[in-house]
């Protein structure tokens, strides 16, 4: 079995501004398809103080997006508890093995699909059904699974780092991105860990830092009340966090999501009913998987079909709530994940003259894509390209997907293989705007958008396959 030399690179510019037609000072209103669906975010609180988000029924025509007719791989260090009540109905074993339960596994998979039995112990996706698998041979598995599935939630940890120096890029993130890339509507969901405090340096867990998934981190839960407040400096990651940089300076974690505190079921064998306090990047994790399987959901009720794995993390790292500092970081990556903003613009998608636009592209690597577009000077700008990078050279291929891996010879400075570039230009002044860039010489310095804070050199991010442009 090898990989293809050749493969699609996804492109997916997200732009977010008003479009006005011609000049005109209002949009030009188009009917489309779907234009007269419309479904509302709204979520509940707990007696713990938990919010978990889940699309409800609030259209004329009746959705009801709660994860129905999806279905989540979960690994993790071992088994869910598939016979607690809040689990019973909506998560199995994966394996034809004798199940070794874990309470992490447990907690993990109520964050998913919690029946709800107990009101704050609600799922993120409640209708959706989780596949636990343990790590024993997790390759092998998610080779098999993934085609199956357009999401995995992965809380198993692993140390990769260099000491002194920072996290790697592994065989085994080879291997993931390998197996991201030959299912093209697969998108693993992976904690990047909780080493914030044991290092000086981007530590993280192994998987992570691979190129193509959505790694997370995670924020308190108390800094989050009420969710969507306009004073986003008060959301924080919490010390225990892993950050990046990678080794090659890549930005990890990419997105992040609410993992302190939080309510989740209890593995007791003598108590089905068993609950406790979840906290950790794990827990991070399956909230954010989970977000983005209702947002699979959404597009699949609208529009028949789910949503390329390149434009899904796109589309979740553009909407996003910047936190930090302004633009990307090594702490917090692109930010908080924002399931409302998201769904918006999957439901907007189509509306011509709006201020929503997304764009999917097979880029060959011999063609550059152009886009002219009218905006107003008093709204903000913000595009994001965000595209399946291809796998770096080895001189072994690690993957043979039963777990026979052989040593890494890659070199750790030349991760990304297909540098896509992208700028901004005002047609009448010929000025030019950039994507952001960070620094891993200087990690926790604010990311740079300008030839200013560059050295007067123009910046170009040459390091990751995801680009943002903002211009307030």
């Amino acid at each position: 079995m090898h990989f293809p030399p050749v493969l699609p690179i996804l492109i997916i510019p997200f732009l977010l501004f008003p479009v006005f037609m011609h000049g005109q000072e209002d949009s030009t209103e188009i009917d489309s398809l779907n234009s007269s669906k419309r479904i509302q975010l709204y979520g509940i609180e707990g007696v713990f103080g938990q919010e978990t988000s889940y699309l409800s029924s609030l259209s004329p025509l009746g959705y009801d997006i709660d994860g129905s007719g999806q279905t989540i791989g979960l690994w993790d260090q071992y088994h869910a508890f598939v016979e607690h009540v809040e689990l019973s109905s909506s998560v199995s074993i994966g394996e034809d093995v004798t199940p070794t339960f874990s309470d992490h596994a447990t907690d993990a998979a109520s964050i998913l699909t919690g029946d709800g039995l107990l009101e704050q112990a609600i799922g993120i996706a409640p209708g959706a059904q989780v596949v636990s698998f343990d790590a024993d041979n997790l390759l092998t598995e998610m080779y098999d699974f993934a085609p199956q599935i357009n999401v995995s939630s992965h809380s198993h940890g692993g140390v990769s780092n260099i000491p002194d120096v920072g996290s790697q890029y592994t065989e085994n993130c080879y291997c993931t991105d390998w197996i991201i890339l030959e299912n093209d509507e697969y998108l693993a969901v992976i904690a990047n860990g909780n080493h914030g405090e044991d290092y000086n340096v981007g530590v993280m867990n192994d998987y992570a830092t691979c190129k193509n998934c959505l790694s997370v981190g995670a924020v308190t839960f108390d800094n989050l009340m009420p969710l969507n407040h306009e004073d986003a400096s008060l959301i924080a990651r919490v010390d225990y966090s892993s950050f990046g940089p990678t080794v090659d300076g890549r930005i990890k974690p990419d997105i992040m999501g609410v993992g302190h505190q939080m309510s989740a079921t209890y593995l007791s064998p003598d108590h089905l009913d068993s609950y406790d306090l979840f906290t950790g990047t794990s827990c991070a994790t399956p909230s954010v998987a989970g977000s983005l399987t209702l947002l699979q959901s959404l597009n699949q009720e609208l529009y028949g079909n789910h949503l390329k794995a390149a434009m899904l993390k796109g589309l979740v790292l553009h909407s996003a709530i910047d936190i930090e500092q302004e633009g990307p970081d090594y702490e917090s990556g692109w930010g908080l994940i924002n399931i409302e903003n998201a769904a918006q613009w999957i439901i907007h998608q189509n509306d011509a003259c709006d201020s929503y636009g997304m764009e999917y592209a097979v880029h060959d690597g011999s063609q550059n894509y152009e886009y002219e577009f009218y905006l107003s000077k008093s709204q903000d700008f913000k595009a994001t390209l965000a595209y399946m990078d291809d796998l770096p050279e080895y001189e072994i291929v690690p993957c043979d997907w039963n777990n026979n891996l052989g040593e890494p010879t890659i070199d750790q400075n030349n991760i990304l293989q297909n540098d896509l570039d992208m700028r901004l230009i005002n047609l009448d002044s010929g000025e030019q705007f950039f994507p952001y860039i960070l620094n891993p010489s200087s990690p926790s310095s604010p990311a740079c958008n300008s030839p200013e804070c560059n050295n007067g050199v123009s910046p170009d991010n040459d390091r990751d396959n995801v680009e943002q442009i903002f211009v307030p």
